[in-house]
């Protein structure tokens, strides 16, 4: 038990938000139906229906301020329990909880890491949001599978997974963030300042319903969200094995097969996903547009240098060194060329990041009110729903 707990210390993210007293996913939810309806679409796209949770034990990992399982609780499972290590996070999940001593009557929060957290029955339903993509853990196989093993036979698994495709967006805004206020230690000085840079680029997303500050001290600031991210890939090779792929949001898998032929396939499902999630990566990388499918190869080729761009503005962010400043210019500027055909806007913004990145100094008017780069976010998070195989 020792050993287990101490892997848990190694998540940043968790170490960043109890090391500043902070749990950065509060959202506006001043209006529960609409926000009720959000959570609705979501577990609908996933293939699971409001009413599944209904007399169900349903397990949430890292649920943050609990906000997000309030939707769950309101179906009535028979159990809810919530494990969120971070004290900050529990202290918020009560606040959320408050309201409604109904749901409090099957609710059970535990302030302890998954991998500590034991219980006798597994759950019909694990959900597990904004956790597993970018944790920071220096073993994420084995964080997944401590949130798995929670999993009964034929119950349902919810996971995000970040791509570096979908996420470029996001590292470029903290590429531009560190050249700001790289000279800035204290958080609450750096998210002032980042604030009225980013913001208009947030009120830019239709639906968004995150706190500001939050977003920012989660994305631009904390150091996991600039670490190695989990792919649907890396997702599906880690579960293969035990799980089949049910549904995604956003949904890219289709599938013209006859359910007879692909019953006598035990892979059939993780195949077939793999297969649509290569020829569509291209698509996680601006939620505005759709493009036909490509070429595995071409895409594997975006991830990559997607990925390199991705770790350089990290050894750029620990090392301020002028080299790997000109290598990014120079990745961003080869990106351009490789997707002007199949992602033109998304071009246009990576043109104005150069721009900046080659000026003296950076305009901070003219990132804040920029209409190309400023609009532009990728599918951050993708959501995927598997089901335990018998």
């Amino acid at each position: 038990m020792h050993d287990r707990s101490n892997k848990m210390d190694d998540i940043s993210m968790l170490s960043f938000y109890r090391d500043h007293s902070v749990a950065p996913v509060r959202q506006y939810i001043a209006d529960l139906d609409v926000h009720f309806a959000r959570r609705r679409v979501l577990y609908q796209q996933l293939g699971i229906g409001a009413c599944a949770f209904t007399g169900r034990r349903v397990l949430e990992v890292g649920p943050g301020t609990g906000q997000n399982a309030l939707f769950v609780a309101a179906q009535r499972p028979s159990q809810l329990v919530l494990v969120e290590p971070n004290p900050t996070g529990v202290k918020e999940i009560k606040i959320s909880f408050e309201p409604y001593p109904t749901w409090c009557e099957i609710l059970s929060v535990h302030n302890i890491p998954i991998e500590q957290y034991l219980d006798t029955h597994q759950f019909d339903f694990v959900l597990c949001e904004g956790l597993v993509g970018a944790s920071g853990h220096s073993d994420p196989t084995a964080l997944i599978l401590s949130i798995t093993d929670h999993v009964r036979i034929g119950g349902i698994l919810v996971l995000t997974c970040i791509e570096y495709v979908a996420y470029l967006s996001e590292m470029l805004r903290r590429l531009l963030g560190v050249e700001i206020t790289g000279h800035l230690q204290d958080i609450n000085q750096r998210t002032a300042a980042l604030l009225p840079i980013f913001s208009p680029h947030l009120q830019s997303l239709p639906g968004m319903t995150r706190r500001f500050d939050d977003w920012i001290i989660d994305n631009l600031i904390n150091p996991a969200s600039v670490g190695g991210l989990v792919s649907f890939g890396n997702c599906l090779s880690y579960l293969s094995d035990r799980f089949d792929m049910l549904s995604t949001s956003p949904r890219f898998i289709t599938d013209w097969t006859w359910y007879k032929k692909a019953a006598l396939d035990i892979n059939f499902f993780n195949r077939v996903a793999l297969e649509c999630y290569w020829h569509n990566l291209h698509n996680f990388m601006d939620y505005r547009c759709v493009s036909p499918p490509r070429l595995e190869t071409e895409n594997r080729s975006l991830s990559s240098r997607c990925e390199e761009i991705h770790h350089q503005i990290r050894e750029y962010e620990g090392t301020r060194g002028y080299s790997v400043r000109q290598q990014i210019v120079a990745n961003l500027h080869m990106l351009q060329q490789e997707i002007s055909a199949n992602l033109p806007m998304v071009a246009e913004a990576l043109a104005e990041v150069e721009g900046w990145m080659l000026a003296p100094s950076i305009d901070l008017h003219a990132v804040a009110n920029s209409k190309k780069f400023g609009t532009w976010f990728g599918h951050a998070a993708t959501y995927l729903s598997l089901i335990r195989r018998m």
